[in-house]
């Protein structure tokens, strides 16, 4: 039986690296490194990128680290993060809640835009096992008609 305060060493922990592993997948998601991000998830990941596919053509269910992976590398090739800063990051157990105020460019109209983008992440054994994104549609199809 391990002792309340072994516990709570465990705990402090699990905290630090889930707050390790999003801080990391923000930074290398900004500087579009998707080699270094999937270092961060396991291999039985899943991403459910929020959104109707009518407007948002990447909204859907990833599964398995590559696919997670091939998702945000394809998004980066219409959108490019300018910059991208924690706002709030909210830790419970094997879960966190990141919001995220970016600035982003559309590749092929050069339009940009700042909104936030919030993402629930699950985690197991260190790894993010799950993750929601919430993108602000509207700001996207706005880019894309070349509107700032």
């Amino acid at each position: 039986m391990q002792s309340i305060g072994a516990l709570r060493d465990l705990a402090l922990f699990d905290r630090e690296r889930i707050e390790h592993v999003v801080t990391q997948h923000n930074a290398l998601r900004l500087a579009g490194n998707f080699d270094g991000m999937s270092e961060y998830y396991s291999d039985h990941a899943v991403l459910d990128l929020l959104g109707d596919r009518r407007h948002f053509h990447f909204a859907g269910r990833y599964e398995g680290r590559d696919e997670v992976v091939g998702a945000l590398r394809a998004m980066s090739t219409e959108i490019q993060f300018l910059s991208a800063d924690i706002e709030n990051l909210l830790i419970d157990g094997d879960n966190a809640m990141m919001r995220t105020k970016v600035h982003v460019r559309h590749r092929g109209t050069g339009a940009s835009h700042s909104h936030e983008i919030w993402d629930l992440f699950g985690f197991q054994q260190g790894l993010i096992i799950s993750q929601a994104k919430f993108i602000d549609i509207n700001a996207v199809r706005r880019m894309r008609s070349g509107r700032d």
